[in-house]
């Protein structure tokens, strides 16, 4: 196979599902050539279409050789995938996450909140709880990404948000206008206008180009 050229490589990998070409190429009996080849599968990681086992292969086994700029993660099908990649975060501690979206999302536990604090280079952030016939997301858990998100935690390297979450996000006077002042895209569920007025008149995502608000309690929604 070291005799075949990188064009007839690249097209045995467009065969193989992302998790077999990394199976094939990644491993360290492979050169250089093969990884660098597989760029692609390396820097674009989607664990949300995988059986258990190839999850589990990923996580254990490829997530420690990888620094993935776009990471997907998801608990629709296997509700403990989110659960256990946060449980084996200690195993790539310099992994540096640009875009990381999060369906069927977890408690939102000091792990998470943790991890994503330290993500210096996350530029867009997804959070997605739709789409479930019960959200996993309790009333302490938004309580929880609210204050990450809008008091003290969120990456100041972070220009993106997306919040699809069943229930809108409840503000209050503590929020600070200085966190989310270098956002310039964001799509956030809120819980009333009431909520939506304290984020204007707050002076929150004050740099914001494009801003897409839903009201869970009107029923409505707007676009600034």
């Amino acid at each position: 196979m070291t005799d075949l050229p990188d064009e007839i490589l690249l097209t045995i990998c467009e065969y193989l599902r992302p998790v077999d070409a990394l199976r094939a190429f990644l491993s360290s009996d492979t050169s250089d050539r093969f990884h660098r080849l597989i760029v692609k599968y390396r820097t674009n990681v989607n664990l949300s279409v995988l059986s258990y086992s190839d999850s589990r292969y990923m996580v254990d086994i490829v997530l420690p050789q990888l620094n993935p700029s776009n990471l997907r993660l998801s608990g629709l099908h296997i509700p403990c995938l989110i659960d256990e990649f946060l449980l084996s975060l200690h195993r790539f501690p310099l992994m540096k996450i640009y875009s990381l979206e999060l369906y069927g999302c977890p408690p939102i536990c000091p792990t998470l909140t943790s991890w994503l604090s330290s993500q210096s280079q996350l530029n867009r952030l997804k959070i997605y709880d739709q789409g479930l016939e019960q959200s996993r997301l309790l009333a302490k858990d938004l309580a929880t990404l609210r204050d990450f998100l809008f008091i003290n935690g969120l990456p100041s390297s972070v220009k993106t948000l997306y919040f699809y979450i069943k229930d809108g996000f409840v503000l209050y006077n503590q929020l600070k206008s200085s966190i989310t002042s270098q956002i310039n895209y964001a799509f956030l569920q809120l819980d009333t206008v009431d909520d939506l007025q304290v984020l204007l008149n707050k002076g929150l995502l004050s740099n914001i180009s494009k801003l897409h608000i839903y009201l869970k309690q009107k029923r409505q929604g707007c676009k600034l």
